[in-house]
């Protein structure tokens, strides 16, 4: 009965429509309901087996972006770490007058909610605002209502992340809010795929908070793939080779060693490699990739 429930729903749907259910319930019901016993062939695939039966502890760490982090610096050493002005548990314990004029703002247990202040900011750029959805806010700091900023803060504190999603990581993360130094005023992400510390591609992301958001795909030798992420805007293929891109591929693989899969996030601030975050979930496990034929390709490099 309650397969067939999930059918009905959904495996997309599934962690909002049947949010009485115990997580692992959940989970394996929007495991079946896809899957029908088949075997993960696709990246999105691998990656909700992984959501659905992998229970290892580093995959929590990665989740939470303080632990990632002394994660990372025992792998590659703390020069690629970026500055952290605070971490705290509690919004009272933020002091706008002890922070740098300009920082990023970001809870440690979830993903996609991020405020940052940097003078690049338009300054009628919206201010945050707590809602049910976790967003990327981009402010100027002579236009920054702190007031909006803490109220969004002690939303993102007071909800826990994964368990609506699927993502089990999230769950046991603690709830606390990380201010870190603002690197080059949003530098462009580089984002590699690691399987077992061998980095196969890589995505970078630019203009964020710009209204012109591109998401462009290499091989680790930096030949452009054509290829989109959802409805993203076409690639630019005329795209400089980073210069630190050696550093960049030696650091994901040292990171990634040992690991079936994980997406390791860097930025290349003017000639220095720094690390952004650690995702062992990307997309939430939903298909992205356009052409569908690289779902499979990458699915084919996951360890079996």
């Amino acid at each position: 009965m309650l397969i067939a429930a999930a059918r009905r729903i959904g495996p997309v749907r599934l962690g909002l429509g049947l949010p009485v259910l115990p997580f692992e319930l959940r989970v394996r019901l929007a495991w079946w309901a896809e899957m029908r016993g088949r075997r993960p062939r696709t990246l999105s695939e691998h990656v909700r087996h992984r959501m659905t039966f992998d229970r290892r502890p580093i995959l929590a760490t990665c989740c939470d972006k303080r632990a990632a982090r002394e994660f990372v610096a025992e792998r590659v050493g703390r020069d690629v770490l970026p500055a952290l002005h605070a971490v705290v548990a509690d919004v009272s314990e933020l002091d706008r007058r002890a922070l740098p004029r300009e920082f990023v703002l970001k809870p440690s247990h979830a993903s996609g909610g991020v405020i940052v202040v940097s003078e690049a900011a338009p300054l009628d750029a919206p201010q945050p605002r707590p809602t049910f959805s976790w967003h990327w806010y981009h402010v100027h700091p002579d236009r920054l209502d702190w007031d909006a900023v803490t109220a969004t803060a002690r939303q993102w504190l007071s909800r826990r992340y994964g368990a609506w999603t699927l993502e089990w990581g999230y769950l046991g993360v603690p709830r606390r809010l990380m201010v870190k130094e603002l690197l080059d005023h949003v530098p462009d992400d580089i984002k590699l795929l690691v399987f077992d510390g061998v980095p196969r591609a890589l995505f970078r992301v630019s203009g964020r908070g710009s209204g012109d958001l591109r998401t462009e795909f290499f091989t680790s030798d930096w030949q452009s793939l054509d290829l989109r992420v959802n409805d993203s805007r076409p690639p630019d293929r005329t795209l400089p080779r980073p210069p630190t891109l050696e550093r960049m591929l030696d650091v994901g693989a040292r990171i990634g060693r040992g690991l079936d899969f994980i997406r390791v996030d860097l930025y290349d601030v003017q000639g220095r490699v720094v690390f952004g975050e650690l995702t062992a979930y990307p997309f939430g496990g939903l298909p992205a990739f356009q052409p569908s034929s690289f779902e499979a390709e990458f699915g084919g490099y996951w360890p079996r």
